[in-house]
Parts: structure tokens; C-alpha cells; sequence
């Protein structure tokens, strides 16, 4: 069995790993990264007991770049959002054109 320690390492490690290429890094990585921690942080919680002081301010100083992380899966959902909004406008838009219409059909322009 892995100590704790080796979580708090390993935790540490791919943080730091993100955090340096924070600005080319890709949705799926940062995805990724998100699994990879809640793994090893529910490791770290069920072996709470076996955390010293020293752990436990690794993991808190851990947390200062949870702003950083946090920002750019923000930018990515915000990114997201806008596509998704422009490809429906640009839907609605298509349907207006394509409009299905019967070859049969008649038109009546009726004046008076």
C-alpha cells in the first residue's frame, strides 16, 4: 500500500505539471487533470489519519492554484457556451432558408 505521502506527491506533482503549460493546455487535459485529482484526493481523504502537518500545508499550499485552474475551465465553458449559441443561430437561420416546400403544391394570389 502506497503511503500518504506518495498521494500528497503525487497530487503535487500533476498540479504543478498543469499549472506550467496552464495556457496551452487542452480541454481534455484539463479534464483529465480533474479525474486524476479527485482520485488521488479520495485517496488522500481515506487515509486521513496517516496525514502529518507537513501534508496537510503541501495539500493548503495546493490550493493556491485552484484560482488558475478554476479560470481556465471557465474560459473554456464560456468559449463553449458561444459556440454553442452561434451554431444555433446559424441553425434557425439554415431552417428559414430550407424551408420545405411540396412540389405539387399552388399558390392563389387572390386581389381585389
Amino acid at each position: 500500500m502506497i503511503a500518504v505521502q506518495e498521494y500528497v506527491t503525487q497530487l503535487e506533482n500533476i498540479t504543478i505539471e498543469l499549472i506550467e503549460r496552464i495556457n496551452q493546455v487542452s480541454y481534455t487535459e484539463l479534464s483529465q487533470y480533474a479525474d486524476q485529482r479527485e482520485i488521488i484526493s479520495l485517496k488522500i481523504i481515506s487515509n486521513q489519519q496517516s496525514l502529518n502537518e507537513a501534508d496537510k500545508k503541501r495539500i493548503q499550499q495546493l490550493t493556491r492554484f485552484d484560482k488558475v485552474i478554476l479560470s481556465k475551465m471557465e474560459s473554456y465553458k464560456t468559449e463553449a457556451s458561444e459556440w454553442f449559441a452561434k451554431k444555433g443561430t446559424i441553425q434557425g437561420q439554415q431552417a428559414a432558408y430550407n424551408a420545405k416546400y411540396t412540389p405539387d403544391s399552388l399558390f392563389f394570389d387572390k386581389r381585389n
